[in-house]
């Protein structure tokens, strides 16, 4: 079971930096709980999808997975930073296509891992619910906490967490690369 609560912490670490980054543009709590839920549920889907198609999936997706992470973070944090130096009033980030399109990039190595499934010492479904909740929660809180440094410090902070979601993307592709 240690194995599974590993897994779901890895995979969100990703969807936890970005969470930071936009609560960091000011986030209330219902958006950071829709966050939250979209997030989680993207992972649980792609997570049972890389179970339910198996090495079919991971044969298609990981070609490209790091390429369409990369694209998608980079053009949203890019837009973060553009946004930051361009107004004085920085609006969340978070509009339905923004928060849809972070949720798929940062759960695309979700579908890989749910290849592994059968390898990991616990049941396949639980495992998968403890990865929707830990993507939850930790979504939840760092958007929370995103959120109450972005009142102190604002413009800087949203410019900070665009170039780090154009960093995770810059470090999804090199890993992948490398």
């Amino acid at each position: 079971m240690l194995d599974a609560v590993v897994l779901a912490i890895a995979l969100s670490m990703d969807a936890t930096a970005v969470a930071a980054a936009c609560g960091a543009a000011g986030v209330s709590t219902s958006m950071a709980l829709r966050m939250a839920a979209v997030f989680a549920t993207f992972h649980v889907a792609m997570v049972s999808i890389g179970w339910s198609i198996g090495h079919v999936a991971e044969s298609w997706v990981e070609p490209w997975d790091h390429w369409i992470a990369f694209a998608l973070l980079a053009v949203i944090g890019g837009k973060m930073v553009v946004s930051a130096m361009r107004s004085e009033v920085v609006a969340p980030p978070v509009g339905w296509r923004v928060l849809l399109g972070l949720a798929f990039a940062t759960s695309l190595d979700a579908v890989a891992a749910g290849v592994t499934l059968p390898l990991v010492d616990a049941p396949e479904l639980v495992v998968i619910a403890l990865i929707g909740g830990v993507v939850f929660v930790f979504v939840l809180v760092a958007a929370r906490i995103g959120a109450l440094l972005g009142d102190r410090f604002g413009r800087g902070l949203q410019i900070a967490g665009g170039l780090a979601i154009i960093g995770l993307g810059a470090k999804l592709l090199l890993d992948h690369l490398g």
